[in-house]
């Protein structure tokens, strides 16, 4: 598995010009350079970059005057830490890999800042090296930040790691991501210890697109039904398909994209106490806050944004609570497109004949150019704020109605087919198949 990864980013960075490589190198390390840490940083561990790494000897000569850098050096089968005196001081080493000439540094304490290459990074900080473990053994000493940086193409989906592995802090790939671990409200947008894709504003670097950071997600899941519609004296939300309530089913499937997403919960106060007895009696354990549905959705999504802190931007993604089915691709592409461009709503496209009504009868329309919206409708929480903060509008069918109102334009993303809203028997009927 390891060996075919490697071999395929290979075959990927090679795709890359030298030109290329120097550009999204500039934008990663631009945007490094504004991260409070590094601007804090006295000591910082980095490498002299190979070919397929992101390109750091200018980054070195820019900063070895202003902090005391550090490279690695093999010793044996392990790395020792030397200081980087400028000025290309360097001779080869260890295959054939460029090390530093200057005094010994041992006070791994002191390392407030490492800067770490490698193969390949997935969204939840894990690394694949080369194969030699020089930096597993490393790692484990540095109790500063861990950074890994990569091209767009060394991150994946998955590395394949072992509980031996050391995590990093953050993740930064132009125009990708910067991940961090655990939770933050940091004013530059950055979580930490989440997982998952790929977004958010960028942090800026002069006039390119910048180094985009992995933010704070939140997903508020809308829970009002009464079941009217399904002909049901139980709300729908809380009918059992194969064994589970749909709205258990609906906030895992959040859970399982993302185990650090914070699930906000918006159910009429009526129905709060019978959806705790439930969680006792399935032993449903997936933390979430309750927020108070309201008159309308409109009303009980703005409930439910009063949970999302103001203090740092984040993503926040609004999904109706009987849509169980969402696939994690389709979250996955809908976080990944708003932390770019600050809204995404997931559609398909429509399968039958679609009329409009005229007041003569009515028309065929070009199905072409029609799509079936879906949820989770995500947006930055700066947008999605301002916009809930206009008066309720029967117009607002959707979040996106709401915030298209307001003047951001929509981006759309792909959904999948079986995202289905079980609001009837034949779709309970389509629900209890899916399973």
């Amino acid at each position: 598995m390891k060996h075919v990864l490697r071999k395929e980013i290979k075959k990927q960075t090679a795709g890359l010009s030298r030109e290329e490589k120097q550009r999204l190198s500039d934008e990663i390390l631009c945007g490094i350079e504004q991260l409070p840490e590094f601007k804090k940083a006295k000591n910082i561990l980095l490498f002299w970059s190979l070919p397929d790494e992101v390109f750091t000897h200018n980054f070195l000569e820019k900063w070895h005057k202003q902090k005391c850098l550090l490279l690695p050096a093999v010793n044996g089968d392990e790395l020792e830490l030397k200081h980087y005196e400028g000025g290309g001081k360097l001779q080869a080493g260890a295959f054939g890999i460029c090390e530093p000439q200057g005094k010994l540094f041992t006070e791994w304490d002191k390392i407030d800042m490492a800067l770490v290459p490698g193969v390949a990074f997935d969204c939840n900080q894990n690394r694949l090296g080369r194969g030699k473990g020089y930096y597993d053994k490393l790692l484990p000493k540095i109790s500063g930040t861990k950074i890994g940086v990569c091209f767009p193409c060394q991150l994946v989906e998955s590395v394949p790691c072992q509980e031996w592995d050391v995590k990093m802090d953050f993740i930064v790939s132009f125009p990708s991501a910067l991940h961090r671990r655990g939770e933050t409200k940091q004013e530059s947008i950055l979580t930490n210890r989440t997982n998952d894709k790929i977004q958010s504003a960028p942090l800026s670097c002069g006039k390119g697109l910048g180094v985009r950071c992995k933010i704070k997600k939140y997903a508020i899941i809308v829970a009002g039904g009464k079941g009217l519609r399904m002909n049901a004296e139980l709300p729908k939300q809380f009918i059992p398909v194969n064994g589970k309530p749909l709205l258990m089913l609906t906030m895992k499937a959040f859970f399982d994209y993302d185990n650090d997403i914070e699930l906000i919960l918006v159910l009429p106060d009526s129905q709060q106490e019978y959806w705790q007895s439930l969680c006792r009696q399935y032993e449903f354990t997936l933390a979430h806050t309750i927020a108070n549905g309201g008159e309308t959705r409109f009303h009980s999504v703005q409930n439910g944004l009063k949970l999302v802190p103001d203090a740092a931007e984040s993503l926040v993604a609004i999904h109706d609570g009987v849509r169980p089915f969402v696939s994690r691709q389709t979250i996955s592409k809908a976080f990944d497109c708003a932390g770019e461009y600050g809204s995404a709503i997931p559609a398909i496209d429509p399968v039958d004949s679609v009329r409009c009504l005229t007041t003569t009868g009515s028309e065929a329309l070009d199905r072409t150019k029609l799509k079936m919206v879906q949820t989770p409708q995500i947006f930055k929480t700066s947008i999605l704020k301002k916009a809930y903060l206009q008066p309720f509008s029967p117009s607002f069918t959707d979040d996106a109605s709401v915030v298209e109102k307001c003047g951001h334009p929509i981006c759309l993303t792909e959904g999948n087919r079986e995202n289905i809203k079980i609001t009837t028997p034949f779709d309970l009927l389509v629900a209890e198949a899916l399973v």
